[in-house]
């Protein structure tokens, strides 16, 4: 009887599996080219944050005022700019600045300050107009947004039409209350309105305008150089003014004068003088 064969024991290690000594070295090496690009474009970017930043290159050297209408206005707010040369250009407030100086000078708006690279400033605005002037124990020029542009004047300015009926304070004339700001843009509405005829401020031949009193804001109050009393009630005046001038025509035709012509009822009443 034949032996069986032995068999031979199976090989039954694994094989051997070549392991990475350096996992974190090939890593760098594989990512060497973007870590060199990054470290250059952050040396770049240091580089020109230094030179916009810290360069005496843009430093503030020049201001310049763009506006030549009024020499006076233009060299007090260059000198206010003055105390910024020397500043980075890009370090300035821009807006900071034009807000400072539309509260100093309350005669200009609209201000818009440039940068001209590499250490200029030119700077812009418009003037504000006077349309009219408040009487409160003095006398105060207004613009055309309801802006004080003026201290306070001891006499009338001839050529302006009067707003009464506010009171404003001389040492916060620049900070009026909010229902006194409405009652003078009313006024200034009217006076507007009277100023489109193509007569201006004259509503007659001999009938002009010279004050706005808006004591009651829902009722303004024309009052005419001969004293007549002009009541418009909530009505506005270019709606108005045909009637106004009519009943002024008829009562100089007759020769005879009005103390108040009220208008705020269906029926125009007229007081007689």
């Amino acid at each position: 009887m034949a032996k069986k064969e032995k068999k031979s024991p199976r090989n039954t290690r694994k094989p051997r599996v070549r392991r990475r000594v350096f996992p974190l070295l090939d890593m760098v090496i594989r990512f060497m080219p973007c870590l060199f690009f990054i470290f250059i474009a952050v040396f770049l970017i240091k580089g020109v944050q230094h030179l916009l930043l810290h360069s005496d290159y843009f430093d503030i050297k020049r201001i310049e005022v763009m506006d030549r209408s009024q020499l006076k206005i233009e060299t007090s707010v260059a000198r206010d700019l003055y105390s910024h040369k020397g500043v980075n250009i890009f370090m300035l407030d821009i807006k900071k600045c034009e807000y400072d100086i539309e509260r100093d000078y309350l005669e200009i708006r609209d201000v818009v300050i440039h940068r001209r690279l590499p250490d200029a400033l030119f700077i812009s605005y418009k003037l504000r107009r006077p349309v009219c002037q408040i009487e409160s124990g003095s006398y105060y020029l207004v613009s055309d947004d309801a802006v004080i542009i003026s201290q306070p004047l001891l006499s009338k300015q001839p050529v302006l039409m009067v707003v009464s009926g506010i009171d404003v304070s001389s040492k916060s004339f620049s900070g009026m209350r909010h229902e006194h700001k409405k009652r003078l843009q009313k006024a200034i509405n009217i006076i507007n309105d009277i100023n489109d005829t193509a007569e201006g401020s004259c509503l007659t031949g001999d009938s002009m305008v010279k004050e706005v009193n808006v004591y009651d804001g829902d009722s303004p109050v024309l009052i005419l150089d001969d004293g007549t009393r002009v009541e418009l009630g909530t009505h506005q005046l270019k709606d108005k003014l045909d009637t106004i001038k009519k009943v002024l025509s008829d009562l100089s035709f007759r020769n005879r004068k009005a103390k108040i012509i009220d208008l705020r009822f269906e029926d125009i009443v007229v007081v007689p003088r």
